[in-house]
């Protein structure tokens, strides 16, 4: 069976390899074709999102829309 990531699971899957350090965010945005200023800013608002999982539902439905790109135009 062939299964399917969302974009959702992608891009916490790029915020944990970065997070990682095993490989460098600029070959980590080659390898999933994104731009590396849009690889910076999803670390930068995983990373927010992270400090934020403790501040309540609403933060994390927040994080979710900005990790999805559903808030601020088109996610990058």
């Amino acid at each position: 069976p062939w299964t399917e990531e969302s974009l959702l699971e992608q891009r916490l899957r790029f915020i944990s390899l970065v997070e990682s350090g095993k490989e460098s965010v600029t070959s980590l945005c080659r390898e999933f074709g994104i731009s590396w200023k849009t690889g910076y800013k999803r670390v930068r608002r995983g990373r927010e999102c992270g400090l934020a999982e403790r501040s309540g539902r609403g933060q994390r439905r927040l994080c979710s829309l900005y990790l999805i790109g559903s808030v601020g135009g088109n996610g990058d």
